[in-house]
């Protein structure tokens, strides 16, 4: 077993409930998809209840929104924009950047931990040909790990002031034109740079988790 599958089969291990890897070992894909979308990344991207509040009418339709763009990837010319055309569907539900780049995120590294560390084949096509594309999904922990880590010259004089709680996150150019490049070019310079940037985000997320009570940082949403 490579680095990377070990480290997908443990976090999808530690994440999952019971039944659900009995499904997994069972090979119920559409069980495990609904799962993934409807329980985890739902979770993820709503922990704050004062923000699952504004969206929780519309959850059915956002699930099955992201389950069909999922479904849909391949027929994008390239992830970025599937992401941004997927986002733009996910704010007009109610959800803003925050929540919106978490759901889909999640999704998309439990998807991708469940091909490689299970070998499922959970849609046609591979996850696999996106590992260099996906996006990293931002919490309180990798914004953190981030502003800690960063050059003082890494266009915090333009963007520094623009984000805190990820949840609270509202501009698509801080995402996508500062945070997004500059955390993955962060990750490839201080991380394996052999790992897919999945498995380098979930070592450094599993780091600052079991930091968070010795340093001095406010881990708000």
């Amino acid at each position: 077993m490579s680095n990377s599958q070990e480290i997908a089969k443990n976090f999808i291990e530690s994440q999952f409930s019971q039944e659900m890897m009995i499904s997994i070992r069972e090979n119920e894909i559409e069980k495990i998809k609904k799962y993934v979308v409807e329980t985890k990344a739902w979770s993820d991207a709503t922990i704050s209840l004062n923000y699952q509040n504004k969206v929780i009418d519309n959850k059915d339709q956002i699930c099955k929104l992201l389950l069909t763009r999922f479904a849909d990837l391949p027929n994008e010319n390239s992830f970025i924009l599937w992401h941004k055309n997927t986002l733009g569907q996910l704010k007009d539900l109610g959800m803003n950047l925050g929540m919106g780049q978490k759901i889909i995120n999640m999704a998309a590294k439990y998807f991708y931990f469940l091909e490689i560390g299970f070998e499922l084949k959970l849609f046609e096509y591979s996850l696999d040909d996106y590992k260099d594309s996906f996006d990293i999904p931002l919490d309180s922990y990798i914004l953190k790990w981030f502003i800690y880590n960063s050059q003082f010259d890494d266009d915090f004089s333009t963007y520094g002031n623009e984000f805190s709680a990820w949840s609270k996150l509202t501009s698509d150019d801080v995402y996508y034109e500062f945070l997004q490049p500059k955390i993955k070019e962060l990750m490839n310079k201080r991380e394996a740079s052999d790992l897919p940037l999945l498995c380098s985000e979930t070592l450094v997320w599993e780091n600052i988790k079991k930091l968070k009570n010795y340093i001095a940082w406010d881990f708000t949403n």
